[in-house]
C-alpha cells in the first residue's frame, strides 16, 4: 500500500470527477484528493511526493471536461470552507485560493475598497486567475496582491515573493512546486458607492460583449 492510499477519507482512489465540474461531465482520476485544512494539503502533497505521483490542482471546474480514461496522478480539490474563505481586513482582502473571483469581488465592493472592478464577470478562482495573470496586462489581477501563502512542495506552510507574478510571460507558472492556498489583496479604500457604480458598469459592459460575441459566432449546421 502506498502513501496515498493510506490517507483514507481524504484521498480517493479511482475517485469521481464529474460532481467537482460545472458540465458533469468526466471521468475518474487514479486519486481525487479533498483536503480540508492546510495541514491535510500538506500530508496530501507528502504522500504524492512519496508515491512519485504528480498532482494536478482543480479549479472551479468551469466549462471542464475530462476524458474517459483515467487522469494520471493526484486531482486536487480545493473546495473546503477554509480554501474558499473569504474576509475583509481593513484595506485588505483575504481569499482562500479556491474561492471564486466573483466572491472576492463582491466582498471588495461590500466594504467600499476599490481595485478589483476590473474582475466583474471573471470566471474561475482566485488562484487559477492569479497563475494564468488573468485578466492579461496592465491593471491586472497581480497588480493588487500584497501576499501569498502556499503550502510547499516539503509539505509546510510558506509565504511566497508576489513580484515573482510580475516575471517571465503571462501564461507562465511562476511558483510551479507550491499549491496556493491564500491570497491577500490590498486596495483602495474609496466608499462603497462609487465601487458598487463601477462594478455596475463593468457588469452591463461585460453582458453586452457577451452578447456581441453571440451574434457573431456561426450556426453550425
Amino acid at each position: 500500500m502506498g502513501a496515498l492510499d493510506s490517507l483514507s477519507g481524504l484521498v480517493f482512489k479511482n475517485g469521481d470527477l464529474a460532481p467537482h465540474l460545472s458540465l458533469g461531465l468526466g471521468g475518474k482520476a487514479d486519486y481525487l484528493a479533498l483536503p480540508r485544512t492546510r495541514e491535510e494539503l500538506g500530508k496530501v502533497i507528502s504522500a504524492a511526493a512519496s508515491d512519485g505521483q504528480p498532482i494536478r490542482v482543480l479549479g472551479s471546474g468551469r466549462h471542464v471536461i475530462v476524458s474517459k480514461d483515467s487522469v494520471q496522478g493526484v486531482v486536487l480539490a480545493l473546495s473546503g470552507a477554509e480554501f474558499t474563505r473569504v474576509s475583509v481586513v481593513g484595506d485588505r482582502v483575504v481569499a482562500g485560493a479556491g474561492a471564486h473571483l466573483a466572491s472576492v469581488v463582491e466582498a471588495a465592493g461590500r466594504a467600499g475598497l476599490s481595485g478589483l472592478e476590473h474582475l466583474v464577470g471573471e470566471p474561475g478562482t482566485v488562484a487559477g486567475a492569479l497563475r494564468l495573470r488573468v485578466p492579461e496586462g496592465e491593471g491586472g489581477l497581480v497588480e493588487q496582491v500584497d501576499r501569498i501563502r502556499a503550502v510547499s512542495a516539503s509539505g509546510r506552510v510558506e509565504e511566497l515573493d508576489a513580484a515573482m507574478l510580475h516575471q517571465g510571460e503571462n501564461r507562465h507558472d511562476p511558483f510551479p512546486s507550491a499549491i496556493i492556498v491564500e491570497i491577500e489583496f490590498r486596495l483602495d479604500a474609496t466608499g462603497q458607492e462609487p465601487v458598487v457604480a463601477r462594478h455596475t458598469n463593468n457588469r452591463v459592459r461585460t453582458k453586452k460583449n457577451s452578447q456581441r460575441r453571440g451574434r457573431r459566432r456561426p450556426l453550425a449546421g
